[in-house]
């Protein structure tokens, strides 16, 4: 796991007094970027001496999201986790290799017993757009990599449709590790395996989630939701806009629900144009 290059992004404004308890905490980070947003202090002045790199940009007019999402904008495409705390908030020694072992170590639930590999997540580090399945298959827990059987396939496919692959999305399940031969994740392993999707999407900050089957639908957009009646609708949660659609894997079963698809589809690529700044299609 020490092949990480990771990288610390944060917001601030009129933080001197925190700039250096702050930078002595983020030194095991490969790199520090931060976006001041108009102090009126020393604090761009003193994180530079220490340094790290910083933009200074006011945000007119002023939301957290929009500085958030600015200032991740700033983080190079060579970094892998990218870790956003605030200047007043300081991590122990160790934090970094900590971050590199959990993704692996995690035993919070049984599949962790009949698992070969967990399955974290794939794709572009930055995207703007999140991808979330219900749990890996067979060929994924043989590879540690999401969606890679018959079903990735056809999604590699579904992505191209609307002018997307791999690269320009990231790609992550509700569970990480492989249900016995492929059944449905119990609501506990759920449970249990929830906070890895949260701490991914707090790290990516995309601006739209796009669900892939009625599990991951029911996980993230409301319990009740009915993915024979509700697919390729749109909600918002915290100003990230979400959608579902038929998993690829029930694609594959049924082809009669792909023209439905694809329309949900065209209705996604709409919505990028309308709301992604970096992600052409």
């Amino acid at each position: 796991m020490g092949t990480y290059k990771v990288c610390v992004y944060a917001i601030c404004k009129n933080e001197e007094k925190f700039a250096d308890r702050w930078m002595d905490s983020m030194g095991e980070a490969d790199l520090v970027v931060v976006l001041d947003t108009g102090s009126e202090d020393g604090t761009a002045e003193r994180l530079r001496a220490r340094g790290a790199q910083v933009t200074v940009e006011q945000i007119l007019p002023w939301r957290f999201d929009a500085a958030r999402n600015r200032s991740l904008e700033l983080v190079p495409e060579d970094v892998d986790p990218c870790v956003c705390p605030d200047l007043d908030e300081v991590f122990r020694p160790g934090w970094r290799e900590a971050l590199e072992q959990a993704c692996g170590q995690c035993r919070n639930c049984a599949l962790a017993e009949t698992r070969l590999h967990v399955v974290f997540g794939d794709g572009a580090r930055d995207a703007e757009i999140l991808l979330v399945g219900e749990g890996p298959g067979q060929h994924e827990d043989e590879q540690g990599v999401p969606f890679v059987g018959p079903a990735g396939k056809l999604l590699d496919d579904m992505l191209e449709i609307i002018g997307l692959d791999r690269t320009k999305v990231y790609v992550a399940n509700i569970v990480k590790c492989r249900p016995p031969k492929n059944r449905d994740p119990l609501n506990v392993e759920q449970d249990a395996c929830i906070g890895w999707l949260r701490r991914q999407t707090a790290l990516l900050r995309p601006k739209m989630i796009v669900c892939l089957g009625r599990i991951a639908a029911k996980a993230i957009i409301q319990e009740n939701f009915k993915i024979t009646e509700q697919h390729g609708q749109w909600f918002q949660r915290g100003g990230v806009q979400m959608t579902a659609i038929y998993h690829p894997s029930a694609l594959l079963r049924d082809e009669g629900k792909r023209p439905e698809t694809f329309v949900d589809l065209k209705k996604i690529q709409a919505k990028i144009r309308e709301i992604c700044t970096h992600t052409p299609c």
